[in-house]
């Protein structure tokens, strides 16, 4: 099944693994391979787990998630849909129950390399303005200008040292967010929708 999630600037090619529970644990910790990515299910109480598919074709498959809340029992069916460039999952439906689960959202609407630099130019143009135009403000207001130009340069070093690293993160954070409500979360429900519906 081909699958992608669209965006104006960016797309994510699915793929997905169905097959049934034939093991499952509640380990207290998890050992990821060094080149398998942490997946995350996206819950605040930490109730690891781990569990194996088997495909009809006998192909066999572990799953790991730290901080899940899967109501999974051995035999119930399964399907995985995960990203193909990055291997994180994104989402887990239980066919026996219809339920399904998003997972991994932070890292799905996480900026482009292209999307930082223009942030972070624009972010610093902005700053720059500001400013400039405050010390045409408020340089005509000192006597002498050495000392108002020294006090704008200090508040305008520590800005950007202290100040500018929050505002540009509070940016992305809030970039981020929107992106994901509003363009992934309605597509991945699709999805998850789509492939339960097929089955009644």
């Amino acid at each position: 099944m081909n699958l992608k999630l669209r965006n104006k600037y960016k797309s994510v090619r699915l793929a997905i693994f169905s097959g049934t529970i034939t093991r499952i644990e509640y380990p207290y910790c998890l050992d990821f391979d060094g080149h398998e990515p942490i997946q995350y299910a996206g819950f605040n109480s930490p109730n690891n787990i781990v569990f194996h598919l088997q495909a009809k074709d006998d192909t066999l498959k572990e799953f790991q998630f730290h901080n899940s809340c899967f109501d999974f029992r051995e035999g119930h069916s399964i399907s995985v849909i995960t990203s193909v460039k990055t291997s994180l999952h994104r989402l887990v439906i239980n066919h026996n129950t219809q339920r399904y689960w998003l997972t991994n959202t932070e890292s799905l609407s996480s900026e482009l390399l292209w999307e930082k630099y223009v942030l972070a130019f624009t972010l610093l143009f902005f700053y720059l303005a500001f400013f400039v135009s405050a010390y045409f403000i408020i340089i005509p207001f000192f006597d002498k200008t050495n000392v108002a130009l020294m006090v704008l340069t200090g508040v305008a070093v520590l800005t950007a040292t202290f100040i500018l690293p929050k505002i540009y993160r509070l940016i992305k954070i809030s970039r981020n967010q929107f992106l994901f409500e509003k363009r992934f979360r309605p597509q991945l429900q699709t999805i998850a929708r789509n492939l339960l519906n097929d089955e009644q």
